[in-house]
């Protein structure tokens, strides 16, 4: 008997010590993400990693004797250090909904995803173009170095790497949160194989994205973008200028398929009617068939094309044909 009740007051005694020496002794407030999925391992190693514990062990057997294992809930917190009975209590007590799913659309500007995002009530429109137009992302986000960006100007910003998809953020996510997420995205849709593809094209990811921008607003269809494709890779590579009325559009702030004369004769280096080879950097951000298009180009005869005004591409061999196209879908557009 003597040595059973040694055996529980010794134990008792090291799980009350072990439960008082849980808490770090740092006493400032850091914010702590639990995401969905993750269990009380994942849990309370990602705690110690952050300094918020000392002992996952006896953290794991406190949350166990409250009984409140099963009842942590993700979302992301800020915990005083000091204190691991907060911290238990904060992440066992079910909260507000605290996230909001947000839908960013291929082909928006960054201007574009910053009103989205403010209609959703999250950033500012203006808080988000200020943090999308750094031109370094370590500005931002310290902690990571995207190497996608290969071949990016040292001058320009992420238009074109804030990927479109619908995501799940939380309430209180500042700019830089969002576009982390953004990116991390576009690092793992961008994978391997694309980038494999990219490197065997003899192009940089910042050439693929910018010309991928150009296809994303000039046509709909996966066939119609492969086609596009082929035919600016083949104007690039004889030097004969892309001649985008995207690019003109991204100018003006218009939305036409059929610039007129003064459009297309705007001064600026986005304008690929003046201007050979590729613009200065992306126009939009382009979805993951539009890079793939890119890297996957359909090998064709045509070396024109134009968007109908119902959105359909029609395509052309020769400026005979390209004129004739151009005068039965605009015939306005034809001389007198």
């Amino acid at each position: 008997f003597l040595i059973i009740l040694l055996v529980v007051f010794g134990g008792g005694f090291a799980l009350i010590y072990g439960i008082n020496s849980i808490s770090s002794s740092n006493e400032e407030k850091v914010e702590f993400v639990i995401e969905e999925g993750e269990d009380i391992d994942q849990i309370s190693n990602n705690l110690k990693e952050a300094g918020f514990i000392k002992s996952p062990l006896f953290f794991k057997a406190y949350i166990f004797i409250l009984n409140k294992y099963q009842n942590i809930y993700p979302g992301k917190y800020t915990f005083d250090k000091t204190n691991a009975k907060n911290i238990i209590n904060e992440i066992t007590t079910e909260k507000e909904e605290k996230e909001i799913t947000v839908t960013l659309l291929e082909g928006w500007t960054n201007a574009e995803i910053g009103a989205a995002l403010e209609e959703a009530g999250l950033v500012t429109q203006s808080n988000f173009i200020d943090n999308a137009s750094v031109t370094d992302t370590r500005e931002i986000i310290p902690d990571k170095n995207y190497d996608f960006f290969v071949g990016k100007p040292a001058d320009y910003d992420l238009e074109g790497f804030l990927f479109p998809d619908t995501y799940r953020f939380y309430m209180d996510s500042d700019s830089p949160e969002i576009i982390e997420k953004m990116l991390d995205n576009f690092d793992i849709k961008f994978n391997d194989s694309l980038r494999a593809k990219t490197e065997e094209a003899g192009m940089t990811p910042w050439e693929v994205v910018t010309l991928a921008s150009i296809i994303e607003k000039e046509v709909r269809t996966a066939d119609e973008k492969r086609v596009a494709a082929g035919i600016f890779l083949e104007r690039l590579a004889i030097d004969k200028p892309l001649q985008s009325d995207a690019t003109v559009n991204y100018i003006t702030g218009k939305d036409t398929t059929m610039p007129d004369s003064e459009d297309l004769g705007q001064e600026s280096l986005y304008n690929t009617y003046l201007n050979p080879g590729l613009p200065p950097g992306p126009i939009c951000n382009p979805s993951i068939e539009s890079i793939s298009a890119v890297l996957n180009p359909s090998k064709t005869e045509y070396l024109y094309f134009l968007t109908t005004p119902d959105g359909k591409a029609v395509f052309s061999k020769t400026y005979e044909e390209h004129l004739e196209n151009k005068y039965e879908h605009y015939p306005e557009t034809k001389p007198e």
